[in-house]
């Protein structure tokens, strides 16, 4: 009989020993767990971060370019407006006597003012005055932004700079590539000019890292973030 109660009491403790080796199995797998989640939710925020960072290098490098692009056109209209000028100047002063026997008894000043108000009377604007002065002689710095709104039309800016962008966006998806390494996303799955926002839209990826699943089982962990394109100031860019 005393044998028979010390089995049953080993029996017991053996039974509590798995209870015990199963709840720390189970503890286990709950840390594990929780790791996971854990891990999910930190590559989540690292992954917005790449896909921000993306998204605004893609659409700083845009503005860039599209800015080159607009002063580039600025200075050739000006160039051409300067060139029609002086070949009126020589014209003029070439013709000097024979436009006073004829009676044109005009000065430069009087022939640069009439060349001057053509121009303003073609664009419906009053010229600014820098860019007067740098037609007149080449004299100063001429500002861009006012320059480029008395050169052309809204629509006309709009087409150069939505161009510009489209050109541009081989080059600025590799500048998004960049950031989105840099940040620690393993890629850039989607790269986008949204041309009716004028934004620039990187979707980028980053690799979870599990221990209660294999990696390969589950997609990456993807993030999105679309940004504004920089343009001058009081221009509405409309790419529509």
């Amino acid at each position: 009989m005393k044998e028979l109660k010390g089995y049953l009491k080993n029996e017991r403790g053996d039974g509590l020993m798995l209870v015990i080796i199963g709840m720390l199995f189970v503890s286990i797998f709950i840390c594990y767990l929780f790791f996971d989640f854990s891990n999910v939710f930190i590559s989540k925020r690292v992954s917005q971060t790449g896909a921000d960072a993306a998204a605004l290098a893609g659409a700083r490098s845009s503005s860039d370019y599209m800015s080159e692009v607009l002063q580039g056109k600025v200075e050739e209209e000006l160039e051409s407006l300067a060139d029609a000028w002086e070949a009126i100047r020589e014209a003029f002063e070439a013709a000097g006597e024979d436009d006073e026997e004829d009676g044109d008894t005009r000065t430069i000043e009087e022939v640069f003012d009439e060349y001057i108000s053509s121009i303003e009377s073609s664009k419906g604007k009053t010229m600014p005055g820098d860019i007067r002065s740098y037609i007149w002689d080449g004299s100063g710095e001429v500002e861009g932004t006012p320059a480029l709104l008395f050169l052309f039309k809204d629509p006309q800016i709009s087409d150069m700079a939505c161009k510009a962008v489209r050109d541009h966006l081989l080059t600025s998806r590799q500048e998004a590539v960049s950031f989105t390494e840099l940040n620690q996303n393993d890629r850039l799955v989607d790269y986008q000019f949204l041309a009716d926002e004028f934004k620039i839209y990187a979707k980028t990826e980053r690799d979870g890292k599990y221990i209660t699943i294999p990696d390969s089982s589950v997609s990456g962990i993807s993030a999105s973030a679309a940004v504004q394109i920089g343009s001058p100031k009081g221009v509405k860019i409309n790419c529509s």
